[in-house]
């Protein structure tokens, strides 16, 4: 009798909860405590880091939650990595699969960037193999100690 009394509780408040967060469809939230919809927020930039005749280009697109762009890494005499990148923002760190093209090869692996007033800095980590692509051995160790790839415009393609 004791556990149905608190079943039968537990599923009245379960019930009553008017403050869940849900989703009418992909570009709207309804905030249910004010009644009102704003649709998600849309963002398109670009970030650079250019140090000497070596160039790192960040370009980001954002609808809802979900972050998609290019990223090239292109350094002096080495071979120019090109790709795209689709992932998450995670309070202040980008998380992404970075699938691109070096030597022939499309490789994937994934790539962090934590967001710094109006730049993004690219964190290094330990990596291991997880089925085809490279992945962070431990997110929370990862080190943000590059340099800065600066916001700037979009260029047209």
């Amino acid at each position: 009798m004791k556990y149905s009394l608190l079943f039968l509780l537990m599923m009245c408040v379960a019930c009553n909860n008017s403050n869940v967060e849900t989703y009418d469809n992909a570009d709207t939230i309804k905030d249910y405590n004010t009644g009102t919809s704003s649709p998600a927020e849309t963002i398109s930039e670009c970030y650079e880091n250019i140090n000497g005749k070596d160039t790192v280009f960040l370009s980001i697109f954002s609808q809802s939650k979900v972050i998609t762009g290019s990223l090239v890494y292109n350094y002096y005499e080495k071979d120019k990595n090109s790709g795209t990148i689709k992932g998450n923002m995670y309070g202040d760190t980008l998380i992404a699969d970075y699938i691109f093209n070096s030597e022939g090869i499309t490789s994937t692996r994934e790539v962090a960037f934590l967001k710094r007033q109006s730049a993004f800095i690219e964190g290094y980590g330990d990596m291991q193999e997880e089925g085809d692509k490279m992945v962070f051995k431990n997110r929370s160790n990862l080190s943000f100690s590059g340099k800065p790839l600066r916001m700037v415009n979009c260029k047209e393609e």
